[in-house]
């Protein structure tokens, strides 16, 4: 699709117009001045300003964050078809019980530190990007914003509650949402806040898209909390009825 946007007036007159050439499922492809005035119609190119779209800075930072969002579909894919052996099989193979404990020590830590990092990324990529949100970018944040204290909470209690479900739950289902209507836009409805749900700004890896990030990361702090909570009961199991904590059997 094709931005414009007027730059100069001059007695009610456009003089010049900025035109941003943006790819379906990529980043800018061109940033141009086109001056009307000129009759010949043909644009001038504008270097982007540091910080924006067009940067190999913010490129460079997308893709990484695109990675990282790669490294937890691996993770949550590894999880699921552990937890389908274990289920399978009454229990993990012994030569895997020693990721199981590993993984169930660091997992609330874990889970806050993605939740912390994913905030970070959105706020630089607001703020330092200048990538528009949308009304569904903002309630995936308004999912994941929060979720650094809850799990910090959780950390700290070495406990996870059922209440501290439901928002990584709510932002997986609004990141599936968006996912699905960028692939299909006339398909679902766009709550707009003047910014279109649909439009894919970014598009790493043929499959990743900023909602597609963010599915990944409620999906690996989903994946975090489960090792945590499943950690939790068999720790409740080992101990004798006077030794188990209150919490622990809430």
């Amino acid at each position: 699709y094709v931005a414009a946007e007027a730059v100069e007036y001059a007695g009610g007159a456009v003089e010049s117009i900025e035109v941003k050439v943006v790819k379906r499922h990529g980043r800018t492809l061109a940033n141009h001045l086109w001056n009307p005035s000129s009759g010949s119609g043909s644009p001038v190119t504008v270097t982007p300003a540091a910080g924006t779209v067009g940067s190999m800075t913010v490129d460079t930072v997308v893709t990484f964050f695109a990675l990282l969002a790669v490294a937890c579909l691996v993770f949550v894919a590894a999880t699921v078809v552990l937890g389908i052996v274990a289920k399978v099989r009454g229990g993990l193979p012994d030569s895997f019980l020693f990721l199981r404990d590993g993984f169930t020590e660091v997992a609330l830590p874990g889970a806050w530190a993605v939740a912390l990092s994913s905030t970070l990324g959105s706020l630089y990529l607001s703020g330092v990007a200048k990538y528009p949100a949308c009304s569904l970018c903002w309630a995936q944040r308004a999912c994941m914003y929060p979720l650094v204290g809850v799990l910090l909470y959780a950390w700290l209690a070495k406990k996870v509650s059922w209440w501290m479900w439901i928002l990584p739950v709510a932002g997986l289902g609004f990141s599936t949402y968006h996912y699905t209507l960028e692939r299909f836009p006339s398909s679902l409805a766009c709550p707009s806040n003047g910014v279109d749900c649909s439009v894919t700004l970014v598009w790493k890896f043929h499959f990743l898209s900023f909602p597609g990030m963010a599915w990944a990361g409620f999906a690996m702090i989903l994946a975090l909390m489960g090792i945590a909570a499943v950690g939790q009961r068999r720790a409740a199991r080992t101990l004798s009825p006077d030794d188990v904590p209150p919490e622990l059997t809430k």
